[in-house]
C-alpha cells in the first residue's frame, strides 16, 4: 500500500495501545426465489484496521443470513488481531441492535420460545465489548462515512470476488461448518483453503 492511499494519522498508526477498524460488507445478487439455501446468502466482510505501527486489510468471504452477522464475523476477526491489552475501536453500519439484544437475551428472541440464530458466535462478540476489549462507533451511509472507508470498501469487493466464485459449490462447502448458514470459508490469510480453487475450477469443468 502506497503512502498516498493511507488516510489515517501516523499518530493513530503508531499508537501502541489503541487500535482503530473499519468495516464494511458486500454481498452479490440474490437469487429470485426465496430460499433459506446457502447461496441465497453468500457475501463478504472487509475492513482496514490500522495501530500499533501497522496498517492491514483484511477480508472474509462465506455466506450468513444477515448483513450484521457478516459485520460480527468481522470483529471476531479484529479481535484476533489484538496484541496485549490493546483497545479496539470499530467503525461500522449496524451491528448495535443486535448486539444490544444479545446482551440482554438468553438465547431467545423476543417472547422467549424462538431461539436466537447466532446467539453463540455473537455472545462471545459481545462479552468483549462488555469488557471494554473494544468498543463501536456506528456509522450512517454516506453522511458519516469515515476517512479510509473506501478502503475497507475496496476489501470486501475483494472477498466478494471469492465469495461469487464458491457459489457453485457452496452448499457442499456450507455442509462442513457447525452453522451450515452462517460460515468464513475463505480470508485474505487463506483464500485457498483446502484447495478450494481447484475444487471450483473442477466444478466449472
Amino acid at each position: 500500500m502506497s503512502v498516498t492511499d493511507i488516510p489515517f494519522d501516523s499518530d493513530q498508526i503508531n499508537d501502541p495501545n489503541t487500535l482503530r477498524a473499519i468495516i464494511e460488507i458486500d454481498r452479490g445478487p440474490r437469487p429470485e426465489a426465496a430460499s433459506f439455501a446457502p447461496p441465497q446468502w453468500a457475501g463478504a466482510y472487509g475492513a482496514v484496521l490500522w495501530g500499533q505501527g501497522d496498517v492491514l486489510r483484511l477480508w472474509g468471504a462465506g455466506c450468513a443470513k444477515s448483513d450484521d452477522i457478516l459485520r460480527a464475523f468481522a470483529v471476531a476477526r479484529l479481535l484476533e488481531c489484538r496484541q496485549g491489552d490493546a483497545k479496539l475501536i470499530v467503525h461500522s453500519k449496524g451491528l448495535e441492535g443486535i448486539l444490544g439484544h444479545v446482551s440482554v437475551s438468553k438465547g431467545f428472541k423476543a417472547g422467549g420460545k424462538t431461539p436466537f440464530e447466532g446467539f453463540g458466535f455473537l455472545k462471545p462478540i459481545q462479552d468483549a465489548r462488555g469488557r471494554g476489549e473494544w468498543g463501536l462507533v456506528p456509522v450512517k451511509a454516506r453522511v458519516g462515512e469515515p476517512e479510509g472507508y473506501h478502503l475497507a470498501v475496496r476489501e470486501s469487493k475483494s472477498g466478494l470476488r471469492v465469495a461469487l466464485k464458491m457459489l457453485p459449490v457452496i452448499s457442499t462447502i456450507a455442509a462442513k461448518h457447525c452453522d451450515p448458514l452462517n460460515f468464513i470459508e475463505a480470508t485474505d490469510a487463506d483464500p485457498n483453503p483446502d484447495g478450494l480453487m481447484g475444487h471450483l475450477e473442477a466444478a466449472r469443468g
